[in-house]
């Protein structure tokens, strides 16, 4: 019995550990999401949302002359080639964002372009972290020209 309890909790702490590096299925042309640790899979190319770097966006009850942004690091995949890259969600020029090079909104990679398109949850108020582990970015994937 002591042997079939501790198997049951390995499986529910493994499984939960799995849970948050499990793969999406993506389609070219169609938005996904990703929380931190989840690789999308289109066609061939790996798409893993590694970590929100910054998140400049305005917290909830502030007057703000600039609404922010999220920037956050992506590894791309495809076969042999590998890529880390920072993508942002409003500025699309190229930038340093916290010792880390942002390609601005969009990247083209191995003939796909990975684009970002938003970032939740909405700020919080003024003084409140989103939780690193709490975000979910929506990316898309479409064969670049």
């Amino acid at each position: 019995m002591q042997h079939y309890v501790i198997a049951v909790l390995a499986a529910v702490v493994l499984g939960g550990c799995l849970a948050n590096t499990q793969q999406v299925r993506g389609k070219l042309g169609v938005p996904f999401a990703l929380k931190p640790g989840q690789t999308a899979v289109v066609e061939n190319l790996q798409v893993t949302f590694d970590e929100v770097i910054q998140d400049s966006r305005c917290p909830q009850g502030v007057d703000c002359w600039w609404i922010g942004e999220v920037n956050a690091l992506f590894t791309l995949k495809l076969g042999s080639k590998q890529e880390t890259i920072g993508l942002g969600t409003i500025v699309k020029f190229p930038r340093d964002v916290e010792n880390h090079s942002i390609k601005g909104t969009n990247y083209t990679f191995a003939g796909y372009k990975l684009a970002f398109l938003s970032a939740q949850p909405p700020k919080g108020p003024l003084e409140t972290e989103i939780p690193r582990q709490d975000y979910e970015l929506t990316l898309q994937v479409d064969k670049a020209n």
